[in-house]
């Protein structure tokens, strides 16, 4: 089952990513978050939406048996990931969350993103 992660002007923090900074030696502080941004961390994938308004996207891909990161290559389709998770809302319809972007993002986001699901 995947976890969403939501960081808005109501709560600015999240106590799974201060617990994941712990366990990785960092500040919270040091992660400059945006003000608004929601993670949605299953077991295969982690993907992000910085704002409400903005097109999610994928951050990192797992292989099922290693949980290793795998590389986002750049011939990978933009739309062929989805972003499911069941215990989330979003102000955007389905139709909009379709076509995910691919962004590459720094490793220490990805191994917090990664604590965060322990």
């Amino acid at each position: 089952m995947g976890q969403c992660i939501r960081i808005n002007k109501k709560q600015q923090t999240d106590p799974s990513l201060l617990l994941a900074c712990e366990d990785c030696g960092l500040e919270y502080n040091q992660l400059r978050l945006p003000k608004e941004i929601t993670l949605w961390i299953d077991p295969s994938e982690v993907c992000c939406r910085s704002g409400e308004s903005c097109q999610p996207f994928t951050v990192a891909q797992f292989k099922q048996e290693s949980r290793r990161v795998s590389s986002l290559d750049s011939e990978h389709e933009a739309g062929s990931s989805e972003c499911s998770t069941s215990d989330y809302h979003t102000d955007t319809s389905s139709d909009e969350e379709e076509h995910i972007k691919e962004q590459p993002i720094n490793t220490t986001a990805v191994e917090i993103a990664q604590a965060a699901t322990k």
